[in-house]
């Protein structure tokens, strides 16, 4: 006789359980269990990934959940809502109740979640059906109404439960030493039991895996509840009773020996719980096509009748590929996604909104393109409709969108050998020990639930049919409760998820800033521009980016893209692809051979003159994937299915897999007439791509739209900087946006395009064009919130343009155009046509109090004898004229409510000097120069002070802009001794010092620097 863990809690109990699946699932196989549950608080997040894995190791995966079931009904939200939610452990015993456990689930988050999700006898009702049902722990209803001695409620509550689940609901009884509650309720349980029919089932609420994990189990549970493990009476805490693991069968057998039937009941149950989610095949919906005519012989029709898009090859080339392309997408069944895919690409493009010409592989198709999906003709870049799908791969699409890559971070176990000082502690120190040993059983543990930014899933039915959907925290989307790895077969292997379709709607801001260039172009030039449809071949699109004046061009702008630019000088959307592909860290090294083989074909060199078709475009570097698999086919006799298959293995180096890929490629090099030693050289040439291999069609979507700005930027300059700037400024927060306003400005400058400063009588929230000129927009400065631009706008809008300071005050709601959002205009410049700053700051108190009591007397009805006279006098600027600011104080005034110059910089006198020693500008700073010595220019606009721990020595960190940007300087001791005078604020400076990393900040440690003002 075995015993089955039914209560089982994983890692998936967000901060309160502590058991990882896997290992879940290996301790079930090592105590010879026949299956295991997983019944995590309130969701069933780990519920598809548990059944693969209990599946796989062979053992039987029960499906479960531990609710929250609200006293009365789920819409009910009781003041302390502690009170108002108990436990209650759900089973499903096959699909129906899988399915019913899902939807009951779902409207629990989206129906009964007040602080958790609750369900009520209301949906135990509903969906009841394949559910076994148990009366859970201490927190369950049942058991807490026995504590609290209320019999007569809790036998009506059994009655309940008894007349939804039959035979199907259990009494559940669990052993944990020093709760003596628990024993108490087991002893009434089993009287009610014998009453009520009821069965026993054994179970040790497992909330982690180990005995001696207990201790982990209480710093994860601190976590949650934010509280200190040195703090008695801590909510939550089961320190005192150190056993809520997965015991062995034996263990669970001697707790329970007095009542072997709870142990046999585990197994019935485990018996009875036979639930197999469906999954490893596409869910595709179906699309409605018109005169009920079938997806297949739509797509046909939709993709032949727009065959003519394909320019420049035969019309039997471009056939002869259509055919190929749609045997293969309906052969593995997606014609519907193709269809659906094309329905809200042209949906998007009919409405206004700006798409992208394609990403990832996908514009390897010529289906794709006549589809208008993509804006890549494949057959034109030579991409080969394998990379995207491939017939010989089982189906499988490739994935359109790969996973982004964070960073690589090292385990604590990792962090301890490698790190000597931090080995020592932890051989030497016990508490360092300690601490680090529980981090290590705690960490990687999920701490919430994130949300996939652009991912959207798209199901033939209700998506509770298939999965389970909660509401977002946050701005209360819906979301589905499965990850994208349990969902999405593009992003797993051997089939194992869901099957739903998943989209990623993917927002790109230079899109936006062409969308925003374009309707500018129609609403000032009354121009319409289709950007998908603008020439290939615009020489002053090639001289501008040749000339390196990309800033603001998509993939472009950074300064070694810049210098790259005017060093390849791209003729073609080749050489921007190729642009695209090369400037990353591993083929960066390959840019001078690539340069030099453009300007002299005669350094050209093929590894064997063989492959000059196939790297003739790349001047015999091979650059990307879809070249090796040209080699492939061009020297081994591959078919384009097998091409693929060998640029996988190389892409994902598995030696077994490459050794199997060399064999085979050898051997076809081999048949086709050529020697062992060339296949070798051959191989070695692919091997080396390897680290470094691009996808072509990825590139090629990407260098498309950056030609597209690049196309703009030189044909409508005005409209795509001011696109730029709108884009700039309702982007990232903080000193980023900062930053990006002052290089759109800078570049501005040197286009020779004005940019005027706000204007309370001609500025719009957001930055608009006046002639040839681009003016500020109100949102642009500080404290003035959207409410208070409404206020000015409408009454602009209403009563005309504001004829003076105190008209102004009179007409705006000052309300909401409090004294902050008044004194920020004046600092903007957004009032200078109707005086100095300094006459408007020192009379704008008065002024707002006239005004103020003026409207008080109006709307009490009391007017004077000359009462008009006195409001057109009170509306008159008659103030007196106080000398205006120092320039300076003007410059820091802008800074301040700006976060940047706008026309004015005083660093111009200085621009001879600068020229000659600066080496950068500020905003030119990356994280290439880190390590690197530099020397800049700026303005002193932040200075504090500080005093050394060490030895009472002052320092200073200096905050430095210049046009394009700001930075901070750190001044050591040493050196600000020397020169601490010199750097006060709005002093312009000079000075060198070393690119610093801080905190994924970049800073300067000054090394030297003298002031110019």
């Amino acid at each position: 006789m075995s015993f089955v863990h039914l209560h089982n809690h994983t890692e998936y109990s967000l901060l309160d359980g502590m058991t990882r699946i896997d290992d879940l699932v290996k301790k079930a196989v090592e105590y010879e269990m026949p299956a295991v549950a997983i019944t995590d608080h309130g969701a069933l997040y780990g519920a598809f990934k548990f059944f693969v894995k209990a599946q796989a190791a062979g053992v039987k995966p029960i499906i479960g959940v531990e609710t929250y079931k609200a006293k009365k009904s789920r819409f009910d939200k009781q003041p302390n809502a502690e009170r108002d939610q108990n436990h209650l452990l759900l089973l499903a015993k096959n699909l129906t109740g899988y399915q019913n456990m899902v939807k009951m689930n779902t409207a629990a988050h989206l129906e009964g979640f007040y602080y958790k999700p609750r369900v009520d006898f209301e949906l135990l009702e509903k969906y009841h059906e394949g559910i076994i049902c148990t009366s859970a722990c201490l927190g369950g209803e049942i058991p807490e109404l026995i504590l609290q001695g209320q019999m007569t409620e809790a036998e009506k509550v059994i009655k309940h439960y008894v007349e939804i689940f039959e035979k199907d609901f259990y009494f559940e009884l669990q052993r944990h030493p020093n709760l003596e509650e628990q024993d108490r309720v087991n002893e009434e349980l089993i009287k009610l039991s014998r009453k009520f029919g009821v069965p026993l089932v054994a179970t040790n609420d497992v909330h982690y895996l180990n005995k001696d994990d207990a201790y982990a189990q209480e710093i994860l549970l601190c976590i949650q509840t934010q509280r200190t493990i040195i703090e008695k009476d801590r909510p939550m805490s089961m320190y005192d009773t150190p056993d809520f693991y997965f015991k062995s069968p034996d263990e669970m057998k001697a707790a329970f020996a007095d009542i072997p039937e709870a142990i046999d009941n585990t197994l019935k149950i485990a018996e009875e719980c036979n639930v197999e989610i469906p999954h490893g095949k596409m869910i595709l919906p179906q699309y409605p096509t018109p005169n009920n005519e079938t997806p297949e012989s739509y797509l046909r029709d939709l993709s032949f009748k727009n065959i003519s898009r394909v320019k420049g090859f035969s019309e039997e080339e471009s056939r002869k590929r259509m055919e190929y392309e749609l045997d293969v997408i309906i052969q593995k069944g997606y014609a519907n996604y193709f269809l659906f895919v094309q329905d809200f690409v042209n949906w998007a493009k009919d409405q206004g909104i700006a798409v992208g010409p394609g990403r990832g592989s996908a514009a390897g198709s010529i289906v794709s393109y006549c589809l208008k999906v993509t804006d890549i003709n494949p057959l034109e870049y030579g991409l080969p409709f394998e990379r995207f799908l491939n017939p010989g791969r089982a189906d499988r699409i490739a994935k359109m969108i790969p996973p982004p890559k964070q960073g690589f971070h090292l385990s604590i176990k990792d962090s301890v050998e490698q790190t000597p000082q931090l080995k020592l502690a932890y051989n030497t120190e016990p508490e360092t020990k300690k601490v680090l040993d529980v981090a290590q059983r705690i960490e990687g543990l999920p701490r919430h639930a994130s949300v996939h930014a652009a991912g959207v899933i798209i199901s033939d039915k209700p998506l509770t049919e298939y999965v389970p959907l909660q509401k977002e925290s946050k701005e209360g989307r819906i979301i589905t409760q499965f990850d994208m790895y349990s969902l999405d077969l593009n992003a797993v292997s051997e089939n194992k998820a869901v099957g739903l379709l998943k989209m990623d709607f993917l927002g790109l801001r230079n899109l936006t800033i062409l969308e925003d260039a374009v309707e500018f172009v129609k609403k000032f030039k009354g121009q319409d521009v289709d950007i998908h449809e603008i020439p290939l071949d615009d020489v002053k699109t090639y001289e501008l980016v040749g000339r390196g004046e990309t800033i603001g061009v998509f993939q472009l702008e950074s300064g070694g893209m810049r210098r790259l630019a005017k060093d390849l000088k791209p003729t073609k959307i080749s050489g921007i692809t190729a642009m695209v592909a090369l400037f990353r860290p591993g083929p960066m090294d390959l840019i001078p051979t690539f340069i030099e083989g453009r300007k002299n074909p005669k350094k050209i060199r093929y590894p064997h003159k063989d492959l000059k078709g196939v790297l003739e475009e790349t001047y015999g570097i091979l650059v990307y994937q879809e070249q090796v698999m040209n080699i492939a086919v061009a020297m081994a006799g591959f078919t384009m299915v097998d091409a693929d298959l060998l640029r996988m293995a190389v892409g994902k180096k598995k030696k077994a897999l490459m050794e199997k890929s060399k064999k085979a490629f050898t051997e076809g090099m081999e048949k086709h007439g050529y020697t062992v030693k060339l296949a070798d050289q051959i191989w070695g040439f692919i091997e080396k791509f390897a680290s470094y291999g691009f996808n072509k069609a990825h590139a090629a979507s990407y260098a498309l739209i950056a030609y597209w700005t690049a196309y703009m930027k030189a044909n409508y300059p005005v409209e795509f900087m001011t696109a730029t700037l709108t884009a700039e400024l309702q982007g990232a927060a903080g000193p980023l946006k900062e930053l990006k306003v002052a290089q759109a400005l800078d570049e501005c400058r040197r286009m020779e395009i004005q940019v005027l400063p706000p204007d309370i009588n001609t500025s719009v929230s957001s930055f608009n064009i006046e002639g040839k000129a681009i003016r500020f927009g109100l949102s642009a400065i500080k404290n003035l919130g959207q409410s208070a631009i409404e206020s000015i706008v409408t009454a602009r809008d209403t009563g005309g343009a504001f004829m003076g300071f105190r008209d102004f005050l009179n007409r705006v709601d000052l309300r909401k155009v409090n004294k902050r959002s008044v004194e920020s205009l004046v600092k903007a410049g957004a009032f200078d046509a109707f005086g100095t700053r300094a006459t408007l700051i020192t009379n704008y108190p008065q002024a707002a109090r006239e005004i103020g009591d003026m409207k008080a007397d109006q709307e009490k009805g009391q007017f004077g004898l000359f009462g008009e006279d006195n409001t057109k006098s009170t509306l008159k600027d008659t103030f007196h004229a106080v000398p205006e600011y120092a320039e300076d104080d003007l410059f820091t005034m802008e800074k301040e409510v700006i976060g940047f110059l706008i026309n004015k910089n005083p660093l111009a006198k200085f621009a001879a000097i600068i020229e000659q020693k600066a080496t950068k500008k500020i905003g030119e700073i990356s994280e290439t120069d880190i390590g690197k010595t530099v020397i800049l220019a700026g303005i002193v606009s932040g200075r504090k002070v500080i005093k050394t721990k060490k030895d009472n020595a002052e320092m200073a960190f200096l905050t430095v802009y210049d046009e394009s940007g700001s930075i901070e300087v750190v001044v050591f001791p040493k050196m600000f001794a020397k020169q601490g005078a010199v750097f006060s604020i709005n002093q312009v400076v000079i000075f060198k010092g070393k690119v610093n990393d801080k905190d994924d900040q970049l800073t300067i440690i000054m090394d030297a620097g003298m002031k110019l003002s």
